[in-house]
């Protein structure tokens, strides 16, 4: 009986103990990208631009920057990568080659040039939004 009760402690010992082994190998620490979104012409913040971590085709991660411009993505597998930056009337910027380590915090910082814009949208009406010849007064009471 106590030669079995051994038994099977020790057979718990040794699976929770290959199970810890294996946990700490297959977990790989992952880096993270910080940095600035700045207009490339007078180096102000562009806040909420988008920027995305892509491996191929396929998004990683994202953030927008906040209203200094700054943006941070964290939890980022080591590995090579491309960067993207978007924004409203501004041109893409495709960072390629990015490189993460484990463990590592890498700043990027990255300036966007302006679109020019050849076109001007003009948004107008015809007729006043409220007629004042036409206004009617309605009353409901309810008791």
């Amino acid at each position: 009986m106590k030669k079995n009760l051994f038994t099977l402690l020790m057979t718990f010992v040794v699976i929770f103990t290959c199970r810890q082994i294996s946990a700490g190998m297959s977990s790989v620490s992952n880096g993270e990208l910080l940095g600035y979104v700045k207009d490339s012409a007078n180096a102000q913040p562009i806040p909420f631009a988008v920027v995305v971590v892509k491996n191929g085709e396929t998004i990683i991660g994202g953030a927008n920057s906040d209203a200094k411009g700054m943006y941070k993505i964290s939890a980022i597998s080591p590995g090579t990568y491309t960067v993207e930056a978007t924004f409203i009337n501004y041109r893409t910027v495709r960072l390629t080659g990015v490189t993460i380590a484990a463990e590592q915090t890498l700043q990027l910082d990255i300036a966007m040039a302006g679109r020019a814009s050849d076109s001007i949208i003009v948004i107008g009406y015809k007729h006043p939004l409220i007629d004042r010849r036409e206004v009617t007064t309605v009353f409901r009471l309810y008791h």
